[in-house]
């Protein structure tokens, strides 16, 4: 153990899904055990744990990113869509010379008390938490796409009892990383919770799967306290057994007298997947109708109010208070010199 102090978050689950079908106002009970790792003992005033969510959005008149080397100027690579944080205090002044600002806005954040003011031993200790979340269904999804970002997260924090306890915790874990392990005693508590756990609702019983291997989780640590991400998935599709009959939409069009296409894909789609898949065919209608190549990409509509004060979203007329702006990325070009006319192209 190369930390004097160590709190750890190990939730149930690490996604929540609701469905367009689902009763609205529905609650939804995050369930999970909260543990702690001692090298010494310590006298704390009180351990909380919450869930909180948030909106980061980098405001700008061009891309922060520009990369003169791209023909697509308008498009941003993946590796460069995380521009909603500043990196760094150089990162920060160098965006604010340039005319960019960011904005944050909380979403949500509820917190419950674990334990109040106690003396903890040497070793390793655990509480079972219990989280509610009223109207889960009115929480907008986890995103990622440039310039902005949704994110939700569990956290738990200890409160010490008194500044003299702070400076001992940061001088033990001081000394702790930088001579390596210490030795201890090694002791496990499990330390239930008087109030009974809140049972999660059955509409989300089934949905208590981990989707870990599909999603990046990054837990944050600072001295006192730790967070970890939690996955919020709204899906326009009634549940996820509608995914093994999904419906899909055509479109067709033609160049009168030239050539006929289709597209088809899927009816719904979940925002945090890392692809959309689609098909397509095309049939000229005259010997002289050639396909060269086709380019497809994703287009993010964003809408700023063009004067400050208070948004208010009922009230607004678009025309007159919003300014509408325009990005593409996932841009791909695809051959088609080879083309069969008439094949059905998958992507």
């Amino acid at each position: 153990m190369s930390f004097a102090l160590k709190l750890n978050i190990v939730p149930d689950v690490d996604t929540i899904h609701s469905f367009a079908n689902e009763t609205t106002h529905e609650p939804y009970t995050i369930t999970g055990t909260v543990e702690l790792e001692l090298l010494r003992p310590i006298h704390i005033r009180q351990l909380v744990i919450g869930f909180k969510g948030h909106v980061d959005c980098a405001i700008s008149s061009a891309d922060f990113f520009q990369d003169y080397a791209n023909k697509d100027g308008d498009e941003l690579p993946y590796s460069k869509w995380n521009t909603a944080q500043p990196k760094g205090w150089v990162d920060t002044l160098t965006r604010k010379a340039m005319g960019e600002a960011n904005a944050t806005w909380t979403i949500i954040k509820k917190q419950v008390t674990l334990m109040q003011e106690q003396q903890l031993s040497i070793g390793k200790s655990s509480w079972p938490f219990s989280i509610t979340i009223d109207n889960v269904d009115a929480l907008p999804p986890s995103i990622f796409i440039p310039h902005h970002t949704i994110q939700y997260q569990l956290f738990a924090q200890i409160k010490l009892n008194s500044i003299a306890e702070r400076i001992k915790v940061s001088y033990w874990q001081a000394m702790t990383r930088l001579f390596g392990h210490l030795p201890i005693t090694t002791a496990t508590t499990t330390i239930s919770v008087p109030t009974a756990l809140t049972r999660t609702s059955s509409n989300t019983d089934s949905l208590l799967f981990s989707t870990m291997e599909h999603t990046r989780i990054n837990t944050t640590r600072h001295l006192l306290g730790t967070s970890t991400p939690i996955q919020v998935y709204r899906h326009s599709y009634p549940s996820l057994y509608s995914l093994y009959q999904i419906q899909r939409v055509r479109y067709r069009g033609c160049r009168t007298d030239h050539i006929d296409y289709e597209v088809s894909m899927s009816k719904f789609a979940c925002l945090q997947k890392k692809q959309f898949g689609f098909t397509c065919r095309f049939m000229p209608l005259c010997p002289d109708a050639t396909l060269a190549s086709i380019e497809y990409y994703l287009e993010q509509t964003e809408t700023y109010p063009i004067r400050a004060g208070e948004f208010q979203q009922a009230s607004i007329t678009f025309c007159d208070s919003m300014v509408p702006r325009y990005r593409k990325y996932s841009r791909t070009f695809q051959e088609m010199s080879h083309y069969e006319p008439g094949t059905e192209l998958g992507k």
